[in-house]
């Protein structure tokens, strides 16, 4: 080593030797590193609060608009129907022109015109989710049927649908109008 580095490092050695330990220099810097400790924990703490309150509010948010989408849904299946119920009777009118017996006397053209609209009409109201229901020889379910009298029949067994009187119009679970039923006994 030269006697140069020998002097430098004498000199480094004698400085740090020259440093008087002072305790309250010392408790100064442990109080300012307690409480930079202590405002870190605060600190980590309040974020979690926010990171807490933020994933809530979020939950709440994907439940309103779930709550929402709902309701929306209800709202449309309620307008659909409340329109049903006053278009419905314009349907049983064209089912009972087509299944008449004067229906084979009218003119080819005005046949397919006015099937032509019912079917559109038909397919209109599938669109929207509706079903019709009700055909003979189905089980008959007071939930969704309305039975306007009960016959004797050698046909079917009892409980079965005889004749569908009037069509049920459903969407869904939702009966917009149970069909009108003659149920055997």
């Amino acid at each position: 080593m030269s006697s140069e580095a020998k002097n430098n490092k004498e000199k480094q050695q004698e400085s740090v030797d020259d440093i008087n330990y002072e305790p309250e220099v010392a408790d100064e810097f442990s109080h300012k590193i307690d409480k930079l400790k202590k405002q870190l924990k605060e600190c980590k703490k309040q974020k979690q609060e926010y990171l807490d309150g933020w994933q809530r509010t979020q939950a709440d948010l994907i439940n309103v608009k779930k709550e929402s989408s709902e309701k929306f849904a209800n709202l449309k299946k309620e307008a659909v129907s409340e329109v049903l119920q006053g278009l419905l009777p314009v349907l049983d009118s064209f089912d009972m022109a087509i299944f008449s017996e004067s229906w084979s006397e009218l003119d080819k053209q005005w046949q397919d015109g006015i099937s032509g609209i019912r079917n559109s009409f038909l397919e209109t109201l599938k669109s929207y989710g509706v079903e019709i229901y009700g055909k003979e020889g189905d089980e008959f379910n007071p939930e969704i049927h309305e039975a306007t009298e009960q016959r004797k029949s050698e046909e079917f067994e009892s409980g079965k649908i005889i004749a569908v009187l009037q069509k049920g119009y459903k969407i869904g679970d939702k009966i917009i109008r149970p069909a009108r039923v003659v149920v055997a006994f």
